[in-house]
């Protein structure tokens, strides 16, 4: 049998998961495939929030204001 490394088998899945999640998309309708992109839009939102501020919840605004400098 074919042994595959952890990251072969972790690209696998991603793709498998894809893969599944495009035929599925064919078979809803468009409210609930607008619906369900932006709940997932928001849910990716709340995790970037969570992972910013971190474990005790402050938030560094150093990062925001040169990336603002840089885009003025």
């Amino acid at each position: 049998m074919l042994k595959l490394s952890s990251g072969k088998k972790r690209l696998l899945l991603f793709v498998l998961a894809g893969w599944i999640l495009l035929m599925a998309s064919n078979q809803v309708d468009e409210l609930k495939l607008y619906q369900g992109a932006f709940v997932a839009t928001y849910a990716l939102g709340i995790t970037s929030i969570i992972l910013l501020t971190g474990y005790s919840g402050q938030l560094s605004l150093g990062h925001s204001a040169l990336m603002a400098v840089g885009a003025y």
